[in-house]
Formats: C-alpha cells, sequence, structure tokens
C-alpha cells in the first residue's frame, strides 16, 4: 500500500501538513494480517518540521 496524505497537525496551533507513506502487511491465518506502515509528513511553520512515523501491528479483515 502506498499513498500521499494532507492534513492538519496540532502544535499550539492548528498547521498544514503533506506527505506519503507506505506499508506492507503479512498473512498470518485466516482474517488476520499483521501490518507495518511508515510515513513522512513535511509540517509548514515558519521554521519547517518533518516528522517520520512507524506503525505496526495487528490487522483484522472483515472478509469470507
Amino acid at each position: 500500500m502506498g499513498g500521499i496524505t494532507a492534513g492538519l497537525t496540532s502544535t499550539d496551533t492548528l498547521v498544514p501538513h503533506v506527505g506519503v507513506f507506505g506499508g506492507l502487511s503479512y498473512n498470518v491465518v485466516s482474517n488476520l494480517d499483521w501490518f507495518v506502515n511508515v510515513g513522512y509528513n513535511h509540517v509548514f511553520l515558519t521554521n519547517s518540521s518533518n516528522n517520520i512515523s512507524i506503525s505496526t501491528g495487528p490487522l483484522f479483515r472483515f472478509m469470507r
């Protein structure tokens, strides 16, 4: 999976950000996957800020 993102970051005030993300999932059993997602955000402040985040955990899929 992968894509682009845009939104608001909450600091002392709300500040806009843009970024990209990518990740993958691995099927563990029937409807249960394990996922890893990496994201990069560029936050528009007077002195620019960058944010890198990594998320991982179980992912339950609703399907037959």
